[in-house]
């Protein structure tokens, strides 16, 4: 079995003021995980739990913490973009483990730059009501 992660992870978590986000942060940190920042568009400058800073967007969250990994906690509709987001900013390691992610938005997950395409660079951008338009031209 491959580590991915250990003691000089820096990990970012996209949706932390949410209830699953905080919960596992909470658990992260209690367990020792340097967790360096959060992302949750319109919270940037505020602080979770008194020390972990929130950002508006990843690229910022990266470049002022040097994070080299994130975990994905935003509502499904959301997933695609978020993961698109941190590739975006070069996050070497993403993980995301939401559950019921539109099969479409799944397929778009190895094409970096897929969310310019798509119009988009965060995951707090109003999602059409069909996930299937945004994939059709």
């Amino acid at each position: 079995m491959s580590i991915f992660i250990d003691r000089s992870t820096r990990l970012l978590v996209q949706g932390i003021t949410g209830r699953d986000g905080s919960f596992h942060a909470k658990q992260m940190m209690e367990y020792g995980t340097q967790v360096v920042g959060g992302i949750t568009p319109g919270k940037g400058g505020q602080r979770f739990e008194g020390s972990v800073p929130i950002f508006n967007t990843v690229s910022r969250a990266v470049r002022e913490t040097g994070a080299n990994a994130t975990v994905i906690y935003v509502p499904p509709l959301f997933a695609a973009d978020a993961m698109m987001e941190a590739a975006d900013a070069n996050v070497p390691f993403i993980v995301c483990i939401t559950e019921g992610v539109p099969v479409l938005d799944r397929r778009s997950e190895s094409f970096p730059g897929a969310s310019a395409r798509r119009g988009r660079s965060d995951w707090s951008a109003a999602r059409e009501p069909s996930p299937t338009k945004s994939f059709i031209r």
